[in-house]
């Protein structure tokens, strides 16, 4: 049945896919003058960052990347 082991290989890439998670998060006016206060900050006029959550191959942990820039600064620098 080498047609079904080629198909579920197939399946298991396109499970794999459906479990990463995009995420876009941001901080609200309110947030950003909290944590401008908290780090000791003229101003931080906004904050976002978006993420790709990806599941662990094994247990303890999984993969997480980000990409932008920062908000109110000089923009498009990466930490």
């Amino acid at each position: 049945n080498a047609g079904g082991g080629g198909s579920s290989g197939g399946s298991a890439a396109s499970r794999k896919r459906r479990n990463n998670m995009d995420l876009s998060i941001s901080a609200t006016p309110e947030e950003c003058t909290a944590l401008a206060t908290r780090f000791r900050l003229t101003n931080i006029t906004s904050l976002s960052a978006e993420l790709a959550v990806k599941p662990a191959l094994g247990a303890g942990g999984g993969d997480v990347s980000s990409r932008g820039g920062r908000g109110g600064g000089k923009g498009g620098d990466r930490d």
